[in-house]
């Protein structure tokens, strides 16, 4: 009687051990978490791409409509005419957004960047005519301008503008610039914040970014805008969130995240 109590005991315990042993699918994925330090160790690929989602809301003359959000931006490592002898990438931000009134607006523009080593010095502009303006009479690496971020990560903060000049058909040649913009940046380097992308979390520089642009031509928007921006070297932007006011009245408010990207992980 005693070994067939013990018996059925023992199956018993076996029972619940394999019952309440963890499944494949209860077992949590591992987190993996990124410091600044270990930022150089990604690996961009000739094509990379960060993709976006988000959420926002558009208020004109008090009339309210929210919307979502899709965007990614790409960059490309390619050669350009007219920027011969230097290191070049095409810059490709892409959005969409889905307003509540069943209205879809949809940006793209590409913009050209000159590289040295992981650090980025703007080129070109877009404007909304879709033609190609120079930033700085494209002084690019040898006019010291960094990617506005990288900026703020190097000085601390501090205050930085770009000159969007006219410059006539052939790219790369700006021998009698003509301003059309300004843009303008003060930038608050607010400390370090770790934040999750997908299956993971990075350690990302806090930068506040009170921001003006002021056009003389319908080619670009005048507008002010103040934003926090959560930035990975390397990567980029992976959070931000921003309010601008435009001109015309319309006020925009966006908040956005990093769903996925492309890089080589360390």
């Amino acid at each position: 009687m005693k070994k067939i109590f013990y018996t059925s005991v023992v199956i018993l315990i076996t029972t619940l051990l394999v019952a309440c042993a963890p499944s494949e699918e209860d077992t949590p994925t591992p987190v993996t978490t990124y410091k600044l330090s270990q930022a150089s160790l990604f690996t961009e690929p000739s094509s990379s791409l960060v993709e976006y989602t988000g959420s926002g809301k558009v208020n004109n003359s008090g009339v309210v409509t929210t919307l979502s959000l899709t965007g990614s931006y790409q960059r490309t490592a390619t050669s350009i005419v007219g920027f011969t002898g230097r290191d070049t990438i095409t810059g490709t931000f892409s959005l969409v957004m889905n307003l509540q009134d069943g209205t879809t607006t949809t940006t793209n523009n590409i913009d050209v960047i000159e590289t040295d080593g992981d650090k980025y010095y703007p080129l070109t502009v877009t404007g909304d005519d879709d033609l190609i303006y120079a930033i700085d009479g494209y002084a690019g690496k040898s006019g010291g301008k960094l990617n506005p971020y990288q900026y703020a990560i190097e000085n601390n903060g501090g205050f930085m503008s770009y000159n969007i000049q006219a410059c006539g058909s052939t790219i790369g040649e700006c021998p009698s610039p003509t301003n059309v913009a300004t843009r303008q940046y003060t930038l608050t380097l607010m400390g370090t914040e770790t934040i999750s992308v997908g299956n993971a979390k990075y350690e990302t520089y806090k930068i506040k970014e009170v921001y003006s642009q002021q056009s003389s031509t319908s080619a670009f928007s005048s507008w002010d805008a103040t934003s926090t921006f959560w930035y990975y070297p390397k990567l980029g932007i992976l959070k931000g969130s921003e309010i601008s006011t435009f001109d015309s009245g319309s006020i925009v408010e966006l908040s956005y995240s990093a769903k996925s990207h492309n890089f080589g992980k360390p």
